[in-house]
């Protein structure tokens, strides 16, 4: 969330950014008005080619992005090349920009987004992939990510659906969907001619889950077909003021048909052309696997430490935090009686205690929901203790939707909206 921090602030008024005042000279002031005006066009640019980060970042439509809620990004090789040659020009424009006092809080910002900017040049080089203002990836789709994951989650739990025309813009969205899936399936098709490959079993989940999410089932009764898609958007519909039954009904029809016309044949062609790429690919993971791949490692270290570390380094660093950590738990599991075995005995041992594991049932999991929203009240209370200004946006805990348990990581942190429309999420599995 570094560099989407920056564009918020950027977006939303870039003059609390900077910390001008009546000491500073005019050469001052025009650097610093410089500054914005260049960081500005950046975070334009960005958003314009992210209308999906635009709709998770709830960013206001007077920020210049009125349409985003019913577009989505374009998945395409092409589109992927057009950034690359936008990022360098962007690149270019902001190397010609003089810092003449580089103490300053613009300045800082500045510095920043030009060395983000210059690593995501860098790596987009390698012509595969996913990249983002703060994540790369080396597919174009894999088991946590990609179309046929994300925009599922971004219209069931992110798009909003207060009037008639952000119902509109759900239909809109959901129409590009079968397109988008198919981008990211010619791109794995055309990388992995490139030697450029998920290993075999990621292949496997990623058709496990395609499965699961192209899911429809029928009503015996009515006829009447279920998906979350078509579930979510006419559940959010049901009372919505302003939209007349006849042509809500029209809409959920119209989505019923993209659906099964347009989206689960998406996701059919996914999984088939997953199950062909398994047999070619590798059971061994790591970038070590794929072409140029010990190169790519590096520039993605580059991106995410800031620095020019080695892998070695980075490995060596590992070993000796795990170690320290072995230790420390060590001592802790023998404090409370657990003096026997290895420590990764011991930690299975201990989770296997009655006062360690919650029932696996729907009572039971609203129980670890409970216990985890204490834990974490008990955690902001000593924050204000220790941090004298700590943001206003609160924190809740969630389960993660069911359409996404099968492959998401036992916790991950959705940011809140920038317009305070809803707190951030930590979302358990």
């Amino acid at each position: 969330m570094r560099i989407q921090t920056i564009v918020l602030c950027i977006l939303f008024g870039v003059s609390a950014c900077s910390n001008s005042s009546d000491s500073q000279t005019q050469d001052q002031l025009n650097s610093i008005r410089q500054i914005n005006t260049a960081l500005d066009a950046f975070a334009r640019q960005e958003v314009s080619n992210s209308p999906e980060t635009a709709s998770r970042l709830g960013l206001r439509a007077d920020t210049g992005t009125s349409d985003y809620n019913a577009r989505l990004n374009d998945r395409s090789q092409a589109a992927f090349e057009r950034t690359r040659l936008q990022r360098i020009e962007m690149l270019e424009y902001l190397s010609d920009i003089v810092l003449d006092d580089r103490s300053n809080r613009t300045a800082v910002t500045f510095e920043t987004v030009r060395s983000v900017l210059e690593t995501l040049v860098d790596i987009s080089a390698f012509g595969h992939g996913q990249m983002s203002l703060g994540f790369v990836r080396p597919y174009a789709a894999d088991q946590l990510t990609g179309a046929y994951i994300d925009l599922q989650d971004l219209l069931i739990n992110r798009q909003l659906i207060r009037n008639q025309a952000e119902a509109l813009a759900y239909i809109s969205r959901a129409q590009g969907l079968a397109q988008a899936i198919d981008d990211d399936r010619r791109r794995l098709l055309a990388d992995a001619d490139a030697g450029i490959l998920p290993p075999d079993f990621i292949l496997s989940r990623m058709s496990d889950h395609a499965r699961i999410l192209s899911t429809v089932t029928v009503n015996e009764e009515t006829g009447q077909i279920s998906h979350p898609l078509l579930d979510t958007f006419a559940n959010l519909t049901a009372t919505l003021g302003g939209l007349p039954s006849e042509e809500r009904l029209e809409m959920i029809d119209s989505l019923s048909v993209t659906l099964t016309a347009d989206i689960i044949p998406a996701y059919e062609r996914f999984i088939e052309t997953l199950s062909m790429l398994k047999h070619r690919a590798s059971p061994d993971p790591g970038l070590w696997t794929i072409r140029d791949g010990t190169t790519y490692y590096q520039a993605v270290l580059q991106f995410y430490t800031g620095q020019s570390i080695s892998p070695e380094r980075v490995h060596t660093d590992g070993l000796h935090i795990v170690t320290d950590l072995t230790k420390a738990l060590d001592r802790a599991l023998q404090d409370i009686g657990f003096k026997t075995g290895t420590v990764g005995e011991r930690l299975s041992a201990l989770s296997q205690q009655d006062n360690q594991v919650f029932p696996n049932t729907e009572e039971g999991r609203k129980l670890l929901l409970q216990d985890l929203q204490i834990r974490l009240q008990a955690t902001q209370n000593l924050l204000s203790e220790l941090f004298p200004d700590l943001p206003e946006t609160s924190v809740t805990i969630a389960e993660v939707p069911d359409f996404l348990q099968v492959n998401a990581p036992g916790g991950y942190y959705a940011a809140a909206p920038a317009d305070g429309s809803a707190p951030a999420t930590f979302f358990i599995n």
